[in-house]
């Protein structure tokens, strides 16, 4: 579904998505601890 709606990225797992999501956008706006 997700090729069809134009995405051209490699699909990894949901796991991996998340993981990357928060390292990546939420972790440099949001210092934790």
């Amino acid at each position: 579904k997700m090729r069809s709606a134009g995405y051209t990225e490699t699909i990894t797992s949901i796991e991996e998505g998340i993981s990357d999501y928060v390292k990546n956008y939420l972790l440099p706006d949001k210092h934790l601890g």
